[in-house]
């Protein structure tokens, strides 16, 4: 008889990935349906921001302009392009600005594409029940919707991020705009969110191993997930709070992004924040006992 080979560490990590999406919806959902929905509420918002990016009016802006530059000048786009690409277009007023202002436009919808990307795997990870790493995705968020307020303001920031390839230069980057960065964070409550989140999620710290950490007769255990199925104040409040930083997300960054609202996003977005608000107060009455005993829950999704 053949002996059947041990699934490796890797493939058990799988297994229980598989396991735990099947499970999570409902665990999510033991609080309150929409716990579950407000995943694809925020998708919506999401897609309503790709589309008006999509034929976004600031960009069209800058591009009429730079057709009428070369026209006036006698060339064409494409030798336009050119002689920015090759800086050989000094002479020629206000094409710099304007295709300085259209990269900085390109860099800004990159990096909503990315903040989008991080909310997605900040969001899977909680249906794998691995509510750390979750949480370090809401700094990554938090970060975007600072850069895109930040390169907004100033495209020469815009450009020398987009360049950015070696380690010193990204160091120095972030040195030089941390102030800032830090500054709109606060602006759109977000302050918190991106230090906590760096703490317990992006570096080796005892705060990103409480929650599943098991000592048992002199034994150590750590597990890939962070549920204790009898604790399921810790879970609620971990997807509740990262819905909540959500209706920060979102409405900062239509809030810096030109043009980007409408009657439809205002509806969407309104709904959003007061469902998310109304979770909140659901999770306060629902585990008030734990909430006292344990101090309070406070904005960083974990009990103080």
């Amino acid at each position: 008889m053949v002996k059947r080979r041990q699934p490796g560490r890797i493939e058990q990590l799988l297994a229980a990935d598989e396991a735990n999406i099947r499970v999570s919806p409902q665990l999510m959902a033991a609080l309150d349906s929409w716990m579950v929905k407000a995943f694809e509420d925020t998708a919506t918002l999401y897609r309503l921001l790709y589309r008006r990016l999509g034929d976004w009016e600031v960009e069209n802006t800058q591009d009429t302009r730079l057709r009428d530059i070369a026209r006036a000048h006698g060339i064409t786009d494409k030798q336009l392009i050119e002689r920015l690409n090759s800086g050989q277009a000094q002479d020629i007023d206000g094409a710099e600005a304007a295709y300085a202002r259209l990269w900085t436009l390109r860099v800004v919808k990159i990096i909503v594409l990315t903040c989008q990307r991080y909310w997605a795997w900040g969001a899977a990870e909680l249906f794998r029940l691995r509510i750390t790493s979750a949480q370090g995705y809401l700094r990554l968020e938090a970060e975007s919707l600072a850069l895109v307020a930040l390169f907004l303001q100033d495209d020469a920031l815009a450009d020398r991020w987009s360049h950015i390839f070696a380690r010193q230069e990204g160091q120095r980057f972030f040195r030089d705009t941390q102030s800032q960065v830090k500054e709109i964070l606060r602006r759109f409550d977000l302050n918190n969110t991106y230090d906590l989140a760096s703490g317990s999620s992006q570096h080796a710290r005892m705060a990103g191993m409480v929650r599943s950490l098991i000592s048992s007769g002199g034994e150590l255990r750590l597990p890939d997930q962070d549920f204790n199925k009898d604790d399921p104040y810790s879970f609620h409040l971990a997807v509740a709070h990262f819905h909540r930083i959500q209706t920060r997300i979102l409405p900062g960054l239509a809030a810096v992004l030109p043009g980007v609202r409408d009657d439809e996003w205002e509806r969407h977005e309104a709904a959003f924040v007061r469902r998310a608000a109304e979770l909140w107060q659901l999770l306060e009455r629902r585990y008030s006992d734990e909430i006292r005993q344990q101090g309070g829950a406070d904005d960083t999704g974990s009990p103080e």
